[in-house]
């Protein structure tokens, strides 16, 4: 007995040697290993942020570098769906002491990236844009197996101080986060203005001596994401930056109010640049002859401007904010955003018709910040005041109506002029506004066919979803409506006609459809579904304790009025009840006679 347990003690020892000797070897820092993770942070998560440091110094007005360093550890597929390190650069930023090491799931590093390695391509890489000095530096890690850690750091230098990062501790959902922190230093004779959002009850430590300010934070969990859900940015912690004085592009601009931003854009981006050829005014004059209302005038210009350019990306110039010369526009009949939004404004002065510059974000509802005076917005468009309302173009489509918006509706926004900025609010569509109705009818035959002509019209943001279907391929919008009624078995187009009324904005749909099994039989019974043509599938799942607001991006209307016919030799057997459902979220109705 006793030979036994001094054998036991001499294999204990002999392995701790051996995995002292192992570690000592492959150089694992077991402080970068996966299984030191807190557990209530690997929970929910496809990604931990080990660390996340960020230090901004700013120098001067026109001098700020950035220091970066970063740790993140991976666990599937889902936290890999982006490079960990992109950044872009132009002549006025520079990308320096790159630094990427991989490790494994013990903390031994497994890949030294090499410089050959980081990727460095156009930040425009698409068929819309012609011009662009924006490149972007980027590298990807294809793992052999999770979880994986990546460790970045990397310096920023920019005389760019309008675009000051902000501090945002997470930038998905299933992220949890066990350090982040950010400083930002200033000189004195600079003044730092920041707005913090969405702080709430989250555990961040601020501290502020003389000029610099530091933010930290520590396990943060990750967050399930939940249907409806809004964007992160809307509920997570982030800080926003600016400085009253900055430089973009090696322009020096003055952020101290609305009204002096705009004034120092409208002199230092835009004055100058709405001259056209005598050519093109002589035009404009005689296009709009004898038109008293400035409304009726204003549609002409824009259908003019829509005939004769197109939408290209132009990423030139001042950071990509001067537009393009108006006098160019009309020449090369192209332009970006900014470029055919301010040659639309110039073709208007020449029809003497009043309209103003304006900066929006677009895409995903995002207002301009009211209280927070600095360089924003993504886009740009054109509002027409009116004395009954007021009309916004958007310059950058070529075939929506006018006074038809694409995807800045309902939004604060900043119009610019010679008086300089304010921020204002773009129309909102009412849900009622936002209208689609379906009339039509099918029949089914006694072997359960199907024979149908229906007919959908659609307005307000339902319009803007439709009307491309008349501008693409017959190909293209036959595989579209058998999508759209996949739930009709081996469904056929017989005709489609579109009907796009401007004027009026709204899109009409004229379908001929087919289907050989569309009834399905049970004995001598025939069993069918009544709603063919509108089956909404998109429904969110039930969340039974939500955490999260919900959000509904955009109301909307729709009606169907629907006449079957069935073969003459059946009778109506059962027919489902009435549903009549109202709550905060709606109302929906189905009644059937």
């Amino acid at each position: 007995m006793y030979f036994c347990k001094k054998s036991m003690k001499l294999k204990i020892i002999l392995a701790i040697l051996f995995v002292t000797t192992c570690a000592s070897a492959q150089k694992i820092d077991f402080n970068k290993s996966a299984l030191v993770i807190p557990k209530k942070l690997t929970k929910n998560a496809n990604i931990v942020t080990r660390y996340n440091e960020t230090n901004v110094l700013i120098n001067s007005e026109n001098n700020m570098v950035i220091s970066y360093k970063m740790f993140f550890t991976v666990y599937n597929k889902y936290g890999d769906i982006r490079p960990f390190f992109i950044e872009g650069y132009d002549k006025h930023k520079k990308i320096t002491n790159i630094k990427i090491l991989i490790y494994d799931s013990l903390g031994k590093i497994i890949k030294k990236v090499k410089k050959k390695e980081i990727n460095d391509v156009s930040a425009t890489d698409d068929r819309e844009t012609l011009f662009s000095d924006d490149r972007l530096k980027y590298y990807r890690y294809i793992p052999n197996k999770y979880p994986y850690s990546i460790e970045i750091s990397y310096k920023v230098n920019t005389s760019n101080t309008a675009f000051i990062p902000r501090w945002q501790i997470v930038d998905s959902y299933y992220q949890s986060v066990q350090k982040s922190s950010y400083t930002i230093r200033y000189p004195s004779n600079l003044k730092l203005k920041y707005k913090e959002l969405n702080f709430g009850e989250f555990p961040i430590k601020k501290s502020i001596e003389g000029n610099q300010i530091h933010y930290n934070i520590f396990n943060v969990e990750a967050i399930r994401k939940e249907p409806m859900s809004p964007k992160l940015y809307k509920v997570m912690p982030n800080v926003l930056f600016a400085l009253n004085k900055f430089s973009l592009a090696g322009e020096k601009g003055n952020a101290t109010s609305w009204k002096a931003f705009g004034k120092w854009m409208h002199e230092r981006l835009l004055k100058g640049r709405n001259e056209l050829p005598e050519e093109t005014k002589i035009k404009i004059k005689n296009l709009v002859k004898g038109v008293d209302d400035p409304i009726k005038r204003a549609e002409l210009v824009y259908k003019y401007m829509q005939d004769k350019t197109r939408y290209i990306s132009v990423q030139i110039g001042i950071g990509g904010w001067k537009p393009m010369l108006s006098k160019d526009v009309d020449k090369l009949g192209y332009g970006d955003c900014k470029a055919l939004s301010y040659y639309t404004k110039s073709l208007m002065d020449a029809a003497n018709v009043k309209s103003v510059y304006t900066i929006v974000y677009s895409g995903d509802k995002n207002n301009i910040k009211k209280d927070f005076t600095s360089v924003q917005g993504n886009h740009a468009i054109l509002m027409l005041p009116t004395k009954k309302d007021t009309i916004w173009l958007e310059c950058t489509n070529q075939d929506l109506p006018f006074g038809q918006t694409g995807s800045t509706d309902d939004r604060d926004v900043l119009i610019v002029d010679s008086e300089g900025g304010k921020i204002v609010h773009t129309n909102i569509y009412s849900d009622e506004s936002n209208y689609q109705k379906i009339t039509g009818n099918y029949t089914i035959g006694e072997n359960g066919a199907f024979d149908a002509e229906i007919e959908i019209k659609s307005t307000g943001k339902q319009y803007n979803r439709h009307y491309p279907l008349a501008i693409i391929s017959k190909k293209e919008q036959e595989i579209y409506y058998k999508r759209k009624f996949a739930n009709i078995l081996d469904v056929s187009i017989d005709a489609m006609d579109f009907t796009n009324d401007k004027k009026e904005v709204v899109f009409t749909e004229k379908l001929k459809l087919k289907a050989n099994n569309y009834a399905e039989f049970i004995g001598d019974d025939m069993m069918l579904r009544l709603n063919a043509f509108n089956i909404y599938k998109n429904l969110p799942k039930r969340v039974l304790k939500r955490k999260l607001p919900l959000e509904i991006k955009k109301g909307f209307k729709k009606e169907d009025i629907i006449e079957v016919s069935i073969p003459k030799n059946y009778k109506i057997g059962n027919l489902p009840n009435k549903i009549n459902i109202k709550n905060k979220f709606g109302k929906y109705l189905v009644e059937l006679t």
